[in-house]
């Protein structure tokens, strides 16, 4: 609550390398106001669980509460599960991998980017190859076909 007894919405961080005077860790607060949105923060990324409005609940909720998540992320064509948790002071997300490494997500999206174009081109080439080799074909066959006439003589 505010010094006036408002109530408004904020979230709360230990900050575990500074203590106060009394021997306590200190308090950051970030309020609603400071612009951090955890739904806009997590629809930037291909996390599975967004596409289930009971699992994306469960999620926000369970990141609202500051919990390291686990959640589904769709990487090169692959499901991959990556622990994800907020971080406030740079309005982002941090990520973890199985052995608790961190992980940089914005490499991880450049990669799937990445592939995702490679994927596009790949298709565009395959649509192309079929009529390239039905013309490359008719031109060998026309040009290097022996003619039939002709055999071969055994040299004895």
């Amino acid at each position: 609550t505010t010094k006036e007894d408002e109530k408004y919405t904020a979230w709360l961080q230990l900050d575990f390398k500074n203590t106060t005077d009394s021997g306590n860790y200190k308090i950051n607060k970030y309020h609603q106001n400071y612009g951090f949105d955890l739904e806009k923060a997590l629809s930037k990324y291909p996390i599975k669980e967004l596409g289930n409005e009971k699992f994306k609940a469960d999620l926000i909720r369970s990141l609202e509460r500051g919990n390291l998540q686990s959640a589904t992320f769709q990487v090169n064509g692959r499901e991959e599960k990556i622990y994800i948790t907020p971080n406030l002071a740079f309005k982002s997300l941090n990520a973890y991998d199985e052995k608790n490494q961190k992980i940089s997500l914005s490499n991880l999206l450049e990669k799937n980017k990445q592939t995702q174009t490679n994927l596009q081109e790949n298709k565009q080439e395959v649509a192309e190859k079929p009529q390239e080799k039905k013309t490359n074909k008719i031109k060998s066959d026309r040009i290097d076909a022996p003619p039939k006439n002709k055999r071969k003589q055994k040299i004895a």
